[in-house]
């Protein structure tokens, strides 16, 4: 039975974009299974009610990433936190040194994992894309959708599992017995993350309502006639909405609504009414006429209702918070390591070497690169402006084609045309040198909608995939990049080349 090590961080919190490296160090003398350890990110969100005298809210969220001013709604990996990785030792000085981890891993994850991979890890991921029910929650709310129990706010922990950060991550023997202390050094995306409220003020309407499954999910029935406090205990709200399961509901304890109706006084109507309150109670009805609807108590009445006095129109909205934020307070990694040290006399590993170049926004661009000699595959990113992280091809026309060449002699016969037979046999080709499954090509960066049939058709993000093998050679290679794209569009920007590489080291 193996051991498990919890390592704080050298550095302490709280952290943030001007305070963002992350250092650990594994002791020397042991070896460990990285593929079962990860670092574990424990961060804070505070909300700040914007008006307490109704009481204080519990309010749902999601996180967003956050680049040149703009947030944009991405299911990322939990990786995508980590903008620079290195792995040190005593033994050996660099074992790995990883620039832009998070675009290299957000691309391979998008083709790696298809939806039933990504939903499997739903629970411990910071930017959710997966519904409850048919509602998206956000990481930590522990909410409550029966009873009385207010709903909680818990600290979330963010996973980061050292397979995704390191080649040497998926290791499950590491051979600190050999290499001596081993450092993680991490460099973090903190100041990427914004956190954007769902079922806010007007949520109901905006998007058909989606954030509350439906908008008609927000009608309540008439109140009866002089029912007294409307929305209290003595006359709940009652939806029009049959919920055949709880977690069909979009209401949970503590949420904090608007309610508004019609005041009508002998059929008569005398005047609109509102109140802004939080629910309290929810009973899920299982007998009678409103069998399977819900009865919703608030910590304040709606109105007071007289004799010959009713409400009709009873309808709810989101209110907003005065603010949402998100602290990263602290990290550690939670090591595993292994009772028994295999004898181990050679280390034989694959790792990235990473290349940055700019392509001016040319449409019709070629380059040539050196290429390691022990390089056996190359991939080549082209994150786009707008999001600095993920490989999109705008119009699906930005990049139309691309060819390779390896020392003056192509790889492919003809033009590699994007989402044609030829570029899906390259990609697979890439995925099976590099030991990636390759279990997704939608061609499309899954966005984090509230329905979940709307993530890849509503305003859709095509993203483009080049790689390709390469032969090993005696020598440095000299790659030719050839990409061809739209004259009208935004051309070649920002590129990364990842060259896959063979470390062998003796111990």
């Amino acid at each position: 039975m193996n051991s498990v090590l919890k390592l704080n961080a050298v550095q302490s919190g709280a952290f943030s974009s001007s305070k963002n490296l992350l250092d650990f160090d594994l002791p020397a003398g042991s070896q460990y299974d990285m593929d079962a350890s990860y670092v574990n990110l424990l961060c804070d969100v505070a909300t700040v009610d914007a008006d307490v005298s109704t009481g204080v809210g519990v309010y749902n969220y999601e996180a967003l990433w956050s680049h040149a001013g703009n947030n944009h709604d991405l299911a990322l990996p939990n990786v995508a936190l980590v903008k620079h990785a290195r792995l040190t030792s005593e033994q050996v000085p660099v074992l790995e040194d990883i620039r832009r981890v998070d675009i290299l891993r957000t691309q391979q994850d998008t083709y790696a994992k298809n939806l039933d991979d990504v939903e499997g890890v739903g629970y411990r991921k910071l930017f959710q894309q997966v519904n409850q029910g048919n509602i998206k929650y956000g990481p930590g709310l522990e909410l409550f959708k029966e009873g009385s129990v207010k709903s909680v706010q818990r600290q979330v922990e963010v996973q980061i599992p050292m397979k995704d950060i390191f080649e040497l991550g998926k290791m499950t023997a590491l051979p600190g017995d050999k290499l001596g202390q081993v450092r993680v050094h991490l460099e973090m995306n903190f100041g990427k993350v914004a956190l954007q409220q769902l079922q806010g003020a007007g949520a109901r309407v905006s998007n058909n309502g989606n954030e509350f499954g439906e908008s008609h999910y927000c009608n309540f029935e008439d109140s009866a006639v002089a029912g007294g406090d409307l929305g209290k205990a003595d006359e709940p709200l009652v939806t029009k909405q049959v919920f055949k399961d709880i977690s069909e509901s979009c209401y949970y304890t503590g949420m904090k609504l608007e309610m508004t109706g019609t005041k009508r006084s002998s059929g008569t109507p005398t005047g609109a009414v509102s109140q802004i309150a939080i629910i309290e109670n929810i009973e899920h009805l299982k007998t009678g006429a409103n069998a399977g609807k819900l009865a919703i108590t608030f910590n304040q009445r709606l109105t007071n209702n007289g004799a010959g006095e009713d409400v009709t129109g009873i309808s709810i909205d989101g209110v907003n918070a005065q603010s949402i934020t998100l602290t990263f307070l602290e990290a550690e990694m939670v090591l595993e390591k292994r009772m028994k040290n295999e004898p181990m006399d050679k280390l034989v590993y694959s790792t990235y070497t990473v290349e940055e170049d700019n392509g001016n926004a040319l449409t019709d661009f070629a380059r040539q690169y050196s290429v390691e000699r022990e390089a056996f595959n190359v991939n080549i990113c082209l994150p786009a402006t707008g999001t600095d992280i993920t490989c999109e091809n705008s119009g699906s026309t930005q990049f139309e084609s691309y060819r390779l060449m390896n020392d003056q002699v192509f790889l492919t016969d003809r033009n590699v045309e994007y989402k044609k037979p030829l570029y899906y046999d390259r990609t697979s080709m890439y995925f099976l040198n590099q030991g990636l499954p390759l279990r997704n090509l939608t061609d499309r960066n899954e966005r984090t909608e509230a329905k979940y049939e709307d993530r890849l058709t509503t305003n859709p993000r095509d993203i483009i995939f080049i790689g390709s093998p390469l032969p090993i050679s005696p020598q440095m290679k000299q790659l030719q990049v050839d990409i061809r794209g739209d004259s009208a569009g935004a051309g070649v920007n920002k590129i990364l080349l990842y060259k896959s590489v063979v470390r062998s080291l003796s111990l």
